[in-house]
């Protein structure tokens, strides 16, 4: 995990998750931080003690912000008895964009479909016209000669 791609990543997500309150947001980079001293383990744990230290948040705050951030998918924790730390795991920014892959290739599916739809339907509708004003254009022609040849 890449400390910089990490935060840089955050922030652009953030960007479009403008919801997501301050609280959240400092328990984010402050689990960051202590994923960082421990050397980058994918679970870790962290006394809730530390944390409202480090953040200056309540433990009602980290309690509502961890569950915040798991259900954005950015962290994923356990809670654990026995006055046990819980446990932490960082969600990659770059697993976030893997998981993405297979919905934007869906949505991409999806507009082309509808695009090629409105397309034909425009097409055949066009088609149609032209034909109608051909044929309209051609009889009345046809029609006026007719008429014309009858007058001489």
């Amino acid at each position: 995990m890449s400390y910089i791609n990490e935060i840089n990543g955050f922030h652009k997500w953030v960007q479009t998750h403008p919801e997501l309150p301050t609280s959240a947001r400092i328990l984010w980079f402050t689990l960051m931080h202590y994923n960082n001293s421990c050397g980058w383990k994918r679970v870790f744990n962290v006394p809730i003690s530390l944390l409202m230290g480090d953040s200056g948040l309540s433990r009602s705050s980290i309690v509502r912000a961890r569950k915040l951030l798991q259900e954005s998918g950015r962290i994923r924790y356990t809670t654990r008895s026995d006055m046990k730390a819980t446990e932490y795991e960082l969600l990659p920014m770059s697993e976030l964009l893997q998981a993405m892959i297979p919905i934007i290739h869906g949505v991409i599916r999806d507009v082309t479909q509808a695009m090629t739809q409105s397309v034909t339907h425009c097409m055949t509708q066009n088609v149609t016209h032209c034909m109608t004003q051909y044929m309209t254009h051609g009889m009345t022609q046809r029609m006026t000669r007719s008429m014309i040849h009858r007058m001489i």
